[in-house]
């Protein structure tokens, strides 16, 4: 059986917690795979398998573990003869991705090098003309560079993938804002996360240096013009329905809502050694 021991992250650093076990009890791993991860004061580190076997856990995800602890064991008779045939098949798809990543570098290149100016044939002229543009970035795979019609043709092929990607991101950011939206404030839920260990010591540090030094006020210029506008235009109307007078602090209280909505970690508190995110938002105002 081979031991696997907690590797030393530097000379200040004695202890690490285990973040996350990436294999479970008694899986086939591979030389080099990815067993576990750990978290020490300064930083992740991935834990790493000596040989191909069996793993064996001895710590518990979550421990708090010594440098140079035993906290696992693979024992390499046990390993199935499955897992050459997995490596193999693994690097067969890392020289395919290789091969693929060259292909899409060399097609870049083909289009980084311009071939600018009027040298567009007859047929690649009236495509250009219909599409009501003068010119065309692209390099020409005719005679002396000369673009072809079918080189207007794939570039507007390519660029409509292009939209229809960029599309399809933004619907689903529009997609997820607006699930955010849904379910925000719908509850009084809270979201419990437990802080890692560097985490835990960025809080440490920075309520340190709140106490230790001087604290310094910013101030922004924001443009009203348009918050202005508004009110000039609803204020007799919201004061005659409501019989309040339409000041600016709703609009700062809807601007912060909509803030904590869309960066929730700022709506968060410690308590311990625990993250509490609202999924709410309950803003005081001094009056």
């Amino acid at each position: 059986m081979l031991e696997i021991k907690v590797p030393s992250a530097g000379e200040s650093v004695h202890e690490a917690d285990i973040g996350e076990w990436v294999k479970n009890q008694g899986d086939s791993v591979a030389k080099d795979e990815i067993i576990a991860v750990l978290e020490t004061d300064k930083a992740s580190l991935d834990l790493r398998s000596p040989e191909n076997g069996v793993l064996t856990i001895l710590a518990e995800e979550g421990d708090t573990v010594e440098v140079g602890q035993v906290i696992a064991k693979v024992d390499p008779k046990a390993a199935p003869k499955d897992i050459k045939e997995t490596q193999e098949n693994k690097q067969n798809a890392e020289f395919s991705n290789e091969k693929l990543e060259r292909e899409l570098k060399e097609e870049n290149k083909s289009i980084e090098n311009y071939s600018k100016g009027d040298v567009a044939s007859p047929a690649a002229k009236k495509i250009l003309a219909e599409k009501n543009l003068e010119t065309v970035d692209v390099q020409g795979s005719g005679k002396d560079g000369r673009i072809t019609k079918q080189d207007v043709l794939s570039l507007e092929g390519k660029n409509t993938q292009e939209n229809l990607k960029n599309k399809s991101l933004e619907n689903q950011e529009n997609l997820n804002e607006k699930s955010i939206k849904n379910n925000f404030g719908n509850n009084r839920e809270k979201k419990v996360e437990k802080m890692s260990r560097i985490r835990k010591v960025i809080s440490k540090r920075l309520v340190e240096v709140k106490q230790k030094t001087a604290i310094l006020t910013t101030f922004n210029e924001v443009d009203m013009h348009e918050v202005m506008e508004v009110r000039k235009k609803y204020k007799e109307l919201f004061l005659k329905k409501h019989d309040v007078k339409l000041g600016f602090m709703s609009f700062f209280t809807k601007a912060c809502v909509s803030a904590l909505m869309k960066f929730p970690i700022i709506n968060s508190m410690i308590d311990g050694e625990n993250i509490i995110t609202h999924q709410y938002a309950d803003i005081g105002i001094a009056v």
